[in-house]
């Protein structure tokens, strides 16, 4: 059994080193998952690597992020010129994969848990291309992970320490569909680590932040050959006592997440406070409450935030300060966390509008200081909306200073940012073909029967049996859309012989080898699949795929750049598409009695944001409430447009088709009382300018 040690710098490979793990994991500066992480620079990281292997542990490089055609030639470039090798590259890119494959034939590949193996197939799948291990999902269940790894001849690898996410391993579109922030290139915007309220009722709390997984004492029991504690960002001492718990030299703490079994109920988000923040110090009720700081209270064990209409009654722990303005969708959104000790700030991190981390310090030598209230100003810069300045202080009136060198830096950084425009027209054209993807299948036996092209989007398995064939009268103008989750392990044949004729959206790389059992009108695959490079679609197209749907992470352009000359690609024109596929069970955050498909509302209180919270059998899914709409002028033939329609009539969709058909009709639909408040998701090419 391998204990596998997370390394972000440089102290965290010397402790693994003296606590005897048995492999590290860890990457560059760019290309791998934690961004907001310290991470090698090339140089530090060969001496990582060479210090490893020095001392008999095996060094394992992350290049786990989704990557342009000039990312994969770095990426090459990079490492044929480094003079040491990696025993092996954990990856969820099949691009770069493939060139891993060969160019270096030598070092083992890792399927990375963002590549969301979670059934027998896809980890078959992962075995055939190649893949010596595969790091299965963190949402499994123990007995789905025995399943798996029953049937398979290579390694597994699992998580069973730290941090977890709300959504599924490598599904999530929550920042990057508002604000270009992806979780899949490493650029998350923790949009799941805000407040939230459930049915504009209740208390406020961290619903969508999990609770750490803890489950090495079931990990132990089981057959996966490496347990991997999660933590490039983790101070070193607490990663050194997870490895003396694995060990059996420490008693672990009491269990939680997904490994703990079949009973997904345990696995609630229910926290009002999440358990990993520290309370800085109780309140001195000398000192009245700034309304930028942020204070809980204690109610029979309970930890509550307490809003600025709170009236304090109760004993309160400060957590931070944070200044605020209105998060805003066309606009690029952009946030500051501060590290400060003794009221000086030591550092800032810099979260820009792609979910980029820039880290600021203080030298050594600097004498120069003002008010750290100096950043307020900051605000005013035009582009640019700061709408988050957060900071902890060690006491209620403590002066914060900043360095007057650091801040300059600072605001050189923004300034960059505000002028980093792209020449974009807002004049769109006519759209000649336009998909309407819906999951509700009354409403598709309408669209069918108006010859509407259409997207069934089979969420369930439950719904592929309730599916009535006969009712769909165009198959050119019918494609499925197959469930993205299988932890049942179900066949495939016999769904698929259903719709055997009609068109096919593949969810999975492992749908591949059923569908071509089968023949089928057009065979998609969803950006679910992801096709971020040329590497990836020539090795679809090998595999008979001819149809794809263009990434919504990725701007027009680029899309272009990777499908000029493709079948057919399709793009998000808009609607509510899914941002989040999660497992975790909500129950108890929202008194629920029963899952049920009906829409549950959920607000970001800390951003002003609302969403919509989907129930299923097996999973959860979340949108965004309001519809995103994307301007496009393209004259293409090849190039189609899919609207995800939630909750609307086919009065509705009718008006929003016959609208797209002619000239300017994004500047029309802005008027319409559907999309007044709509927003774009291409961020890099189209974020408005407030004047």
């Amino acid at each position: 059994m391998e204990i596998l040690y997370p390394v972000g710098s440089k102290e965290h490979v010397e402790n693994a080193i003296k606590s005897k793990a048995n492999a590290v994991y860890g990457g560059f500066q760019l290309f791998n998952a934690r961004n907001k992480a310290k991470n090698f620079t090339t140089n530090e990281l060969v001496e990582a690597i060479n210090k490893c292997h020095e001392n008999g542990l095996k060094f394992y490089l992350t290049l786990n992020t989704l990557m342009l055609d000039e990312d994969i030639e770095k990426v090459i470039h990079i490492l044929k010129n480094i003079n040491v090798k990696p025993d092996a590259f954990i990856s969820a890119d099949i691009g770069l994969c493939q060139k891993l494959k060969e160019e270096f034939p030598d070092v083992e590949l890792h399927a990375s848990t963002q590549f969301g193996i979670s059934n027998i197939k896809d980890a078959q799948f992962a075995e055939k291309f190649g893949f010596k291990r595969v790091i299965l999902a963190r949402e499994m269940t123990e007995k789905e992970i025995e399943l798996v790894t029953n049937n398979i001849n290579i390694d597994s690898e699992v998580f069973v320490w730290g941090t977890q996410c709300v959504s599924f391993s490598g599904s999530c579109f929550l920042g990057s569909l508002m604000n270009g922030g992806t979780a899949n290139r490493g650029k998350c915007i923790t949009l799941c680590r805000d407040k939230y309220l459930f049915n504009d009722a209740g208390e406020m709390g961290n619903y969508l932040y999990v609770p750490d997984l803890n489950c090495i004492n079931s990990a132990k029991k089981g057959k996966a050959i490496s347990l991997k504690i999660e933590g490039r960002r983790r101070p070193v001492a607490q990663l050194n006592d997870v490895v003396k718990e694995i060990k059996g030299e420490l008693k672990p703490n009491e269990e939680k997440g997904f490994y703990l079994g079949e009973n997904l109920e345990k696995n609630h988000l229910f926290e009002r406070v999440n358990n990993r923040q520290k309370f800085a110090f109780k309140h001195n009720k000398n000192f009245p409450l700034k309304k930028e700081d942020v204070w809980i209270y204690e109610n029979n064990g309970e930890f509550y935030y307490i809003s600025k209409d709170t009236i304090l009654q109760n004993e309160c722990f400060y957590l931070y300060s944070e200044w605020k303005l209105p998060f805003k969708e066309n606009l690029k959104n952009v946030s500051m966390e501060i590290n400060q000790k003794n009221g000086i700030v030591q550092s800032i991190m810099f979260l820009n509008y792609k979910g980029e981390a820039k880290h600021f310090y203080l030298k050594n030598h600097e004498d120069k200081y003002k008010s750290i209230e100096l950043l307020k100003d900051l605000y005013k810069i035009l582009n640019i909306n700061i709408y988050s300045i957060k900071f902890k202080k060690e006491n209620e009136n403590q002066d914060i200073l900043i360095s007057v060198q650091m801040f300059e830096e600072i605001e050189k950084y923004i300034l960059k940012l505000s002028k980093a425009e792209r020449n974009f027209s807002y004049m769109s054209s006519a759209l000649k073909k336009v998909y309407v993807e819906t999951e509700n299948l009354n409403l598709a036996y309408e669209l069918s029967s108006e010859e509407i092209p259409i997207i069934v989007n089979l969420e369930t398995f439950e719904m592929f049996e309730k599916l009535e064939i006969n009712r769909f009268k165009d198959k050119e103008k019918t494609i499925f859309k197959l469930p993205f989750f299988n932890f049942r392990n179900k066949d495939m044949s016999n769904y698929l012989k259903k719709i055997e004729g009609f068109g096919v959206m593949l969810t999975k790389f492992s749908q591949i080898e059923d569908v071509n059992k089968f023949k089928f009108g057009k065979i998609f695959v969803d950006y679910l699949v992801p096709v971020w490079n040329h590497h990836s679609r020539e090795f679809l197209e090998k595999l008979g795929i001819k149809n794809f749907c263009a990434s919504p992470e990725l701007s027009f352009e680029e899309n272009m750049n990777i499908f000029e000359d493709a079948n057919e690609v399709c793009l998000l024109l808009g609607g509510k598409p899914t941002c989040v596929y999660s497992r975790q069970c909500f129950k108890k955050a929202i008194s629920c009695l029963t899952c049920i498909t009906s829409n549950k509302n959920i607000k970001n209180i800390d951003r002003d944001i609302d969403f919509e919270l989907n129930c299923y059998a097996d999973h959860r899914t979340m949108n965004y409430k309001t519809n995103i709409l994307n301007p496009y002028n393209c004259k293409k033939e090849n190039v189609s447009y899919r609207f995800v329609e939630r909750g609307m009539s086919i009065q509705d969709i009718k008006q929003i088709l016959t609208m797209v058909k002619n000239d300017s009709y994004y500047e029309n639909l802005l008027k319409v009382d559907l999309f007044k408040n709509s927003f774009s998701n291409m961020l890099e090419e189209d974020k408005r300018i407030e004047n």
